[in-house]
């Protein structure tokens, strides 16, 4: 079934326009969008989930999101650690940085912050236009081919029926897809960068606060005190294997005594599944659980460091 998808400002403001009307489909939503919703986080969070990246991770963002579980991490964080102890924080796979920033200004109130290292894996995305074709590109992979008022992308990730009815859409995609990559190879480009303007803002202004690309999958640089990791550690986003990989790097990149701050919810204010753990001469150890504990709980309690 062809639909038309989600290309300016006011079909995203129109609440009512978000789905086909017949089959009632959630619409595509132009990623270049992204740079018009910057004061309405509402609008980001529908803009952002269209930055699906190449493991199938969401983009999800809300300020306050984990309000409550912050609290209790801050509490943990203020009897882990001596009261003179510059702290040093990595807080990976943060999206736009809205939850990045909340938890530094939260931590900022009651601790002294060497530096807080904020990271996702898609920070930065091209759009590149020529004659009526723009096509977006992040990690070096197109993320959507935009056509008139079509929103086109090759998602792995889908269900039979759902490749039945957008058939029109996939054969457009690749039908479009020469057209795309000539306009990356010739067309006008325009960054888009996926950080909130507050967060900038207080990285330019705060040089202990950073913003950077990095996959949690590669090693860090530096060694913290605190990892804060929310709403990544899912199941269906990593294999075991790719688990056993990151906790390691987690691990590795803590100080001993460092904490663990992992945990998800649903939406801001839900919730949040999740836990609190210090790194010891083994492994890790749990200090804190929130509703159902980690997602992969099993895994970063069985993790053993080879001695």
């Amino acid at each position: 079934m062809f639909k038309t998808d989600i290309t300016t400002i006011e079909e995203l403001k129109d609440k009512s326009n978000r789905q086909t009307r017949l089959l009632k489909q959630p619409r595509n939503i132009a990623a270049t969008l992204y740079k018009d919703t910057l004061n309405n986080p509402e609008l980001s969070e529908k803009v952002l989930r269209e930055f699906i990246e190449d493991r199938g991770v969401y983009k999800r963002t809300a300020a306050d999101r984990f309000s409550a579980f912050d609290g209790e991490a801050l509490n943990v964080i203020e009897l882990s650690f001596a009261k003179n102890r510059l702290l040093s924080v990595s807080d990976v796979a943060v999206s736009d940085g809205r939850t990045a920033l909340d938890f530094f200004e939260k931590l900022n109130n009651i601790r002294l912050i060497e530096k807080y290292e904020a990271s996702d894996y898609l920070c930065v995305v091209s759009a590149y236009e020529k004659n009526g074709i723009t096509a977006v590109t992040g990690n070096n992979k197109i993320i959507q081919i935009i056509w008139k008022k079509c929103v086109l992308t090759e998602r792995g990730r889908v269900g039979l029926i759902r490749f039945a009815l957008n058939i029109v859409n996939y054969i457009l995609y690749y039908l479009l897809l020469p057209k795309a990559k000539e306009a990356i190879a010739e067309g006008d480009k325009t960054e888009i960068k996926l950080f909130y303007p507050n967060a900038l803002l207080k990285s330019k202004e705060d040089s202990r606060f950073v913003l950077f690309e990095h996959n949690i999958l590669e090693p860090f640089a530096s060694r913290y005190h605190i990892v804060r990791a929310m709403n990544i550690l899912n199941p269906s986003y990593f294999s075991a294997a790719q688990f056993e990989t990151i906790i390691n790097n987690f691990y590795s990149s803590l100080f001993n005594g460092g904490l663990l701050i992992t945990g998800s919810n649903q939406d801001a204010g839900s919730v949040v599944n999740g836990a609190i753990y210090k790194k010891n001469k083994s492994g890790f150890e749990l200090i804190y659980k929130s509703g159902e504990g980690s997602a992969i709980k099993e895994i970063i309690e069985g993790y053993k460091t080879i001695v």
